[in-house]
């Protein structure tokens, strides 16, 4: 899970979904997003359109995690804002470590003895 992911949902439920919004903010389920368990059914119906903003990639841990910070967001604990800095700071040092990475892949090539 990526906040890229978190972003891109709330991004979807802003468009023209305020009913899955509404009912990811009020969300209480005991056994988290991924196994509630709805007996009403404008909430079952509700809990299916959620479902489909799965884009497919998450296990059941990472869905949940990410339907916890969109709750977040959505109930204002924290700020899209505060998410999209973040998402930034996240992919700059993974940019920094892939430039790390690849020096010391080029420094133990250039250490290696050739091969014939």
């Amino acid at each position: 899970m990526s906040y890229k992911q978190v972003l891109a949902v709330l991004d979807k439920l802003s468009f023209n979904q305020q009913d899955v919004a509404e009912y990811i903010k009020s969300f209480n389920g005991d056994p988290g997003f991924l196994y509630a368990d709805e007996v009403d059914l404008q909430r079952m119906v509700l809990q299916a359109k959620m479902n489909k903003l799965d884009d497919g990639s998450h296990s059941g841990a990472s869905w949940g995690w990410m339907m916890r910070k969109v709750q977040d967001i959505l109930n204002g604990v924290k700020s899209y804002e505060e998410i999209v800095i973040i998402k930034n700071r996240h992919e700059e040092q993974y940019m920094q470590w892939l430039a790390e990475d690849q020096k010391r892949q080029e420094e133990i090539k250039a250490q290696a003895p050739e091969q014939e």
